[in-house]
């Protein structure tokens, strides 16, 4: 199951990138929060923990 957030103003653009790098793969994001306040929810909401967490799990299916 996938959950989605959706507000009338969005508090962050995620930009994610897989590079090749060596034997494997470089996985980079990225979250641009138009404030600080905005970056202050989002980690109170546990977005960071989670975006941890997948991380985790992709380099564990790999």
């Amino acid at each position: 199951m996938t959950s989605i957030l959706v507000t009338q103003r969005p508090f962050f653009t995620g930009l994610i990138a897989f590079e090749p790098e060596g034997g494997g793969t470089r996985y980079t994001a990225r979250a641009l929060h138009r404030s600080a306040e905005d970056r202050a929810a989002r980690e109170a909401m546990g977005l960071h923990e989670g975006r941890g967490r997948c991380a985790d799990q992709l380099a564990a299916g790999l």
